[in-house]
């Protein structure tokens, strides 16, 4: 009988990956299958099947827990706390930097990465950071669907194009520094990826002489960040994800790329820094093959294609 990791990825999407790609690695040492799950009732954050945008390339990672055994419930599982409720348990209220932890219990919802475990199921349901999340892509595919609306949308921006990631809901960037540079030399073209409608308004404020583009459909007006949104109707949903993902490949493709560094709260020392998404973009600026390999889509021409 197989043995299985179930992985429920918290936090924005590059954490996620992150996550992924850490199970993965543990999966492939202790001979598990992976069953990623992103729809979980009580998870905070993307709230949507994974494989109405990713597809898996390895027949050992699976990306719904409908691929798990019906009796799932009945498996030896660990934490020991899941055991009966793998389906129903709740989380603490997640202390920055600190686990998410099982309600009743107080136990962490992981494992021991450098041990391996007789029970036939083990769950890690944590979120994280860090450049894992370019590993964990080359072990997917995007659907069809996220590739036709990106290709769409690279049609209406048309040839090469600057770009730009500013992240201001929870997190504050430090984004003046960007826009002078941008009003010294304002590009034909460019590409906008911000969680924040009101920096939006403000670049194309002064901005008169660039064409500005942005495709996101739920920006924030009061702060609060996108990815944790939840919405009772799942097209809302979706659309923030598939969003979020284009956003991503769209300024990794970009001819010039900005980003911008984070002033507050990211870090436990406090220090400026980038977010994990701005991360990601500019590992896949960097290794646009990966981005190839995510699209494998002839119509979509990426460097020196």
């Amino acid at each position: 009988m197989n043995k299985y990791l179930l992985c429920r990825p918290q936090g924005g999407l590059n954490d996620m990956l992150c996550q992924i790609e850490k199970c993965c690695r543990y999966a492939e040492q202790t001979g598990r299958l992976v069953i990623i799950d992103t729809n979980y009732k009580n998870s905070d954050s993307f709230n949507d099947e994974f494989g109405s945008y990713f597809l898996s390339k390895q027949k050992k990672l699976l990306i719904s827990i409908n691929n798990l055994p019906s009796n799932i419930e009945e498996l030896d599982v660990y934490p020991q706390c899941l055991k009966g409720k793998l389906n129903t348990y709740e989380t603490v209220k997640k202390v920055p930097f600190e686990p998410y932890k099982e309600l009743n219990s107080n136990e962490t919802i992981s494992f021991d990465f450098t041990k391996d475990y007789p029970q036939k199921l083990i769950v890690h349901h944590q979120l994280g950071g860090g450049k894992l999340s370019l590993f964990a892509l080359l072990r997917l595919k995007l659907v069809d669907t996220i590739k036709d609306e990106l290709l769409e949308r690279l049609k209406f921006i048309g040839g090469r194009y600057t770009a730009i990631h500013i992240r201001h809901t929870d997190y504050l960037s430090d984004y003046e520094s960007a826009l002078k540079i941008l009003r010294e030399k304002p590009p034909q073209k460019l590409f906008v990826a911000t969680d924040n409608q009101n920096v939006l308004l403000e670049i194309i404020q002064k901005l008169p002489e660039t064409k500005i583009f942005s495709f996101s459909s739920n920006l924030s007006l009061d702060g609060n960040p996108i990815h944790l949104q939840q919405h009772n109707d799942q097209n809302i949903n979706y659309k923030r994800n598939r969003d979020a993902i284009i956003d991503l490949m769209i300024l990794a493709i970009s001819t010039n790329l900005m980003l911008c560094k984070i002033s507050t709260g990211v870090r436990a020392d406090k220090k400026p820094t980038y977010s994990g998404f701005s991360y990601l973009a500019n590992m896949l600026w960097e290794n646009k093959i990966i981005i190839s390999q995510l699209l494998s889509a002839d119509k979509i021409r990426i460097g020196l294609d």
